[in-house]
């Protein structure tokens, strides 16, 4: 599998000598040459650590796609050089991967040199910078991050392969498209001081539109361009206040073969290094936050404003939520000596921004949460949340007239509640050198309906209730310990209503300080409506075994299903590893 492009092998060993250069520089500014024999004796010069791991799954249900037998083997270690040198490296291999193509492929490689403030990342790398721009997307290159001590200035830069080239596939049942080869690159560059920082950012990615030549026949994908910009500050006016901020402008072109251009004036300097054509569009994101926290009585209250324009895009980040508008509002303070904790968020947020959707949705947020620790042996913990989101469908001839005249024509107004309530609570009945009982309950409710104007709707509507129940008990000095645990869930639905529920036994056992056996049975009981009954059995068994270097531990499952679901699975997973020096 080439994992590189010629062009992209270039610049990636270009890049790297550049960094080991740096590195030998710095070196020879830190260690003095006349009196390297003694610097010698007194460290190492070489030292390494690490861990080979290695994993299978087997399972006798075989579902689409699935394998009956996936394995996958691991290597993480870290080389030092005179402990002043650090080289970590990781390598991961499954078979997943192995009949069919992905953007991303799930067998990663990749080592990171680091050398007193210089930090680099070879291989398959992932890496954040901002929500709005490059969001731990993966991508196969290198990234170096410089953060010289003493300085207020650190810089980041990476270069590399964000998509991989697959033509269409009618056989590739794990990807049924085409990918265009995507490299991207980009550099960001922070300034730190005490009261205030600032930051910018540029993000850019290409397709190669040559990289690909076969289609699906629907749907076919269109090559593209993206640059962002991004634009960070921070500031403490005095103690205790903090106003933080963020904006992003978003440049993107959505079919590169389209070459007739843009508008350029529209752009001006943005168009001399970015292809605009007619398909280019600009967007903008930011948020900005004011946070105030008083020492007496303790508390942090917080206003934070987030916009997203419509349609905005990031080619650095997997999922990307737009044409959205939030304003919140929190409230955390402490109370009677810690014992007691409250926090309280609100607000509200809206869609449409542009005003050209079919339909407007907006969103009332509000909750909160209350914990209290009166002593050691007690922990008690309620919450309580109700989001309601609004639906205003407006008429056609308001979607395309700008006359104000339809403002007022007959609309459809749907509302959407969701409400949850969490309740958990923790009690220690003994704790000593020999014994430790404890008990656990936990209790949450969620309510979900629709309503139109000021209707319920009797269809679309759901309310769950889950609640749990355990006793634990730990024998200390026997290396003993178990639970019983009894869950009840219960889901009311249009349909019907479907309880789950069952008691679950745990027994784990230390035998020896090296080997850990452990056993598991559960019984659950299935009332499905308009079906007859089920349940199911669980056993499970489970032997770890450690001793210094090595380790491996080995799980058996075996699950009888009878009723209105019939039948029987066994799932094994074998792990072992091996710690290197």
């Amino acid at each position: 599998m080439t994992l590189y492009t010629s062009n992209l092998v270039k610049k990636v060993i270009g890049f790297t000598g550049l960094s080991l250069m740096c590195m030998q520089l710095n070196f020879a500014q830190i260690v003095d040459l006349h009196n390297l024999k003694g610097y010698i004796k007194k460290e190492s010069i070489f030292d390494y650590t690490g861990a080979l791991t290695a994993s299978t799954i087997y399972t006798s249900n075989k579902g689409a796609n699935q394998p009956p037998l996936t394995w996958m083997v691991g290597l993480n270690t870290s080389v030092s050089l005179f402990k002043l040198i650090n080289v970590p490296f990781s390598f991961t291999y499954t078979n997943l991967g192995g009949n069919y193509k992905l953007p991303q492929t799930p067998n990663q490689f990749s080592f990171s040199p680091t050398y007193k403030w210089v930090a680099t990342n070879i291989g398959v790398v992932n890496t954040t910078w901002s929500p709005y721009s490059l969001n731990g997307h993966q991508f196969v290159g290198a990234s170096v991050d410089l953060t010289p001590t003493g300085s207020p200035f650190s810089l980041s830069a990476l270069y590399g392969r964000f998509a991989q080239a697959i033509n269409f596939d009618s056989t590739n049942q794990a990807f049924a498209s085409a990918s265009y080869r995507r490299m991207g690159g980009g550099l960001k560059v922070n300034y730190t001081k005490e009261k205030y920082n600032l930051g910018v950012s540029v993000f850019t990615a290409k397709d190669d539109a040559n990289s690909i030549h076969l289609f699906p026949k629907t749907e076919v994908p269109k090559p593209g361009q993206n640059l962002v910009m991004t634009y960070v500050f921070g500031i403490t006016p005095f103690k205790g206040l903090t106003l933080s901020g963020e904006m992003a402008s978003n440049f993107l072109t959505a079919d590169l073969t389209d070459n007739s251009e843009g508008d350029q004036s529209q752009y001006k300097i943005v168009g001399r290094f970015f292809n605009i054509r007619n398909s280019t569009t600009m967007t903008k994101a930011g948020k900005a936050a004011l946070n105030y926290t008083l020492t007496k009585p303790q508390a942090t209250i917080g206003v934070q404003y987030e916009r997203i324009d419509p349609n905005y895009l990031t080619y650095g980040s997997y999922f990307m939520a737009n044409d959205l508008e939030n304003y919140t509002v929190n409230l955390t303070q402490t109370l009677f000596n810690n014992k007691v904790t409250l926090a309280l968020n609100g607000g509200r947020q809206r869609d449409d921004l542009n005003n050209s959707k079919g339909s407007k949705n907006s969103r009332n947020i509000g909750s909160i949460t209350v914990g209290f620790v009166p002593n050691t042996r007690v922990n008690l913990n309620v919450s309580y949340s109700n989001f309601t989101a609004f639906m205003f469908i407006k008429p056609v001839e308001q979607i395309y007239s700008p006359y104000p005249i339809y403002q007022q024509s007959d609309t459809s107004n749907f509302k959407q509640v969701n409400e949850n309530a969490n309740f958990n609570f923790n009690y220690i009945l003994k704790d000593n050198e020999l014994l430790n009982r404890s008990l656990m309950a936990t209790f949450s409710y969620q309510n979900a309906n629709n309503s139109v104007g000021d209707v319920i709707q009797a269809e679309g509507g759901s309310k769950i209730y889950s609640s749990i129940a355990s006793y634990n008990q730990v024998w200390k000095k026997r290396g003993l310990n178990g639970s019983l645990t009894y869950t009840h869930n219960l889901s009311s639905m249009t349909t019907g209503q479907t309880v789950t529920q069952g008691p679950t036994l745990a027994v784990n056992k230390t035998l020896n300080k090296a080997i850990r056996i452990g056993y598991g049975l559960s019984y659950i009981m299935l009332q499905i409506p308009n079906k007859a009954n089920a349940t199911i059995l669980n056993n499970k068994l489970s032997v770890a075994y450690a001793q210094k270097k090595f380790s491996v531990q080995l799980s058996l499952i075996n699950q009888q299903k009878s009723g209105a679901i019939k039948g029987q699975d066994l799932l094994g997973n074998l792990n072992l590893a091996y710690q290197i020096k």
